[in-house]
């Protein structure tokens, strides 16, 4: 289905829609190898601004734009900005082309509301994520990093 993306202009962001669906993580290694954790969230139903469906999902970096709208809560509509990009994916030797939506901007909810902040420290946020997605990370084998579960915790406790 991401073959819709391909057709679209490089060159220029256009504006797409979806739904929220959840946060996540992934895990980068910088220089040393050291692990570091970069949220992530997932878009449901990424349309383009004709209304054509051009996938069932996206994940995209949990920038600042997107933390600027609070905690979102899951089936909220969005509305942003993209570019249409090709990536590699897949593990190293069974590498294939696939289409994505890229650094996302004019970030916004179709239906405003009251949402709750999120925290700025990064080790906090990472921690929220493992919190809210604690059991289905156990249930996958995912990390739940009682460190950053904890730095959390406190957070929300200071910020009642």
């Amino acid at each position: 289905m991401r073959r819709n993306i391909q057709n679209i202009d490089t060159t220029t962001p256009h504006t797409y829609s979806g739904f929220f669906n959840r946060t996540g993580y992934k895990v980068n290694r910088d220089e040393d190898g050291i692990e570091e954790y970069a949220p992530t969230l997932l878009i449901t139903n990424v349309k383009d601004d004709t209304g054509r469906l051009l996938t069932d999902h996206l994940w995209f970096d949990y920038s600042a734009d997107f933390k600027a709208l609070g905690q979102l809560k899951s089936g909220e509509l969005l509305k942003f900005d993209a570019l249409a990009t090709t990536y590699m994916k897949g593990r190293p030797g069974e590498h294939h082309k696939d289409f994505q939506l890229t650094d996302p901007t004019n970030i916004s909810l179709v239906r405003p509301g009251d949402h709750k902040p999120l925290p700025d420290d990064d080790k906090v946020f990472i921690g929220w994520i493992m919190k809210s997605n604690e059991k289905f990370y156990r249930i996958s084998g995912r990390m739940v990093d009682p460190e950053y579960v904890e730095a959390y915790t406190q957070w929300a406790e200071d910020n009642k």
